[in-house]
């Protein structure tokens, strides 16, 4: 299985304080996003072996900013896959994976 390739949100950079949620498979990085967000915003899985290679993101905003090019307005947590082993090919093709979407991000600026 490889990873999907990254993408990006109809072309818009994403702007705010980035925060990369990694950890590996079943850890709970999703529900730690929910928690955060205090919503269900991240498909939470019901355990191991979740198969979803999907890098999301989830914008929040800071009510404490009130101007939205503040990039302290937003935070935006990234919900990533699950890592396995750090030294397996898979979890280096997923770490590939994620560099690409991050130089994507920033290629939009």
């Amino acid at each position: 299985m490889h990873p999907q390739s990254p993408t990006v949100d109809e072309g818009k950079a994403i702007s705010g304080v980035i925060v990369v949620v990694l950890g590996v498979e079943g850890v709970g990085k999703s529900h730690f996003i929910n928690t955060v967000a205090g919503e269900e915003l991240a498909e939470e899985s019901d355990g191991l072996a979740h198969e979803d290679t999907t890098i999301q993101h989830f914008p929040l905003r800071n009510p404490a900013v009130q101007d939205p090019d503040d990039p302290k307005s937003t935070l935006v947590l990234v919900d990533t896959p699950g890592l396995d082993d750090y030294y397996s090919s898979t979890d280096l093709a997923w770490l590939r994976n994620l560099q690409d979407w991050i130089t994507a991000q920033y290629a939009l600026f």
